[in-house]
């Protein structure tokens, strides 16, 4: 289905009208602690996926911890004579290879920003699954399900991270955009704010809806501050 819409009032069996993007995650079943494995695989995929290795993929370019690891990393290089790894262009379908624009990664790029990458993804991802298993366990439902409501701010996330592409080429031609890093962080916080509110929803019971609530808002509180220290501190 592409969802043209093209069906609509074909002999009745189809109809179409407004409803709110909540619908699905507040109409969630109420998951029993031992959920499918296909309930399993999209929860982890927001939260190391969308929420871990997005974030670190974005961010790599800007963390000073990544260029300390670097440098500490080429001067372990060179006390073991490996320089071909500073040296070598990495693989051309996997790595950045322009070497007629001085623009290629070597091996040691490579595999430094795979590693961080993937730290990144473990970290983030980890202190996640954290909060939602520890919320879940206090509001009496699955951490998949709590997990759900934090669509909103992961896909504000990817698209405040797609938007550095576009500011860093308009800064390229000499257009800077200084409003841009503040309205970055207003729409995560709403968009952290939206989650927090649908998790006070998705549960019925007062002391576990501040239960679930405070779980969403620590799982979403490590990557809100990644994203102010790439904006407002490196």
């Amino acid at each position: 289905c592409h969802m043209c819409g093209q069906c609509a009032g074909q002999r009745g069996a189809v109809q179409l009208a407004l409803r709110s993007p909540e619908r699905e995650i507040l109409r969630l079943p109420d998951a029993s602690p031992k959920a499918e494995p296909q309930d399993r695989w999209p929860a982890r995929l927001l939260a190391f996926g969308m929420l871990g290795v997005a974030l670190g993929a974005f961010q790599w370019s800007a963390s000073p911890w990544f260029i300390a690891a670097k440098q500490v990393a080429a001067e372990w290089l060179i006390e073991r004579e490996l320089g071909w790894a500073l040296d070598t262009p990495g693989l051309w379908w996997l790595f950045t290879h322009y070497p007629e624009l001085n623009d290629a990664f070597t091996w040691l790029d490579g595999g430094l920003l795979l590693a961080y990458i993937g730290a990144t993804a473990l970290v983030v991802g980890g202190w996640i699954w954290f909060c939602l298993r520890a919320a879940a366990a206090l509001a009496g439902t699955h951490w998949t399900r709590l997990a759900m409501t934090l669509i909103p701010f992961a896909g504000a996330s990817v698209f405040v991270g797609l938007s550095l592409l576009t500011t860093g080429q308009l800064f390229g031609e000499g257009i800077v955009l200084a409003w841009a890093a503040p309205v970055r962080l207003t729409l995560l916080a709403l968009a952290g704010l939206w989650s927090v509110s649908l998790a006070w929803r998705l549960t019925a019971d007062g002391g576990r809806r501040w239960a679930a609530a405070a779980g969403v808002a620590l799982a979403a509180a490590l990557p809100l501050w990644a994203w102010y220290q790439q904006f407002f501190v490196w």
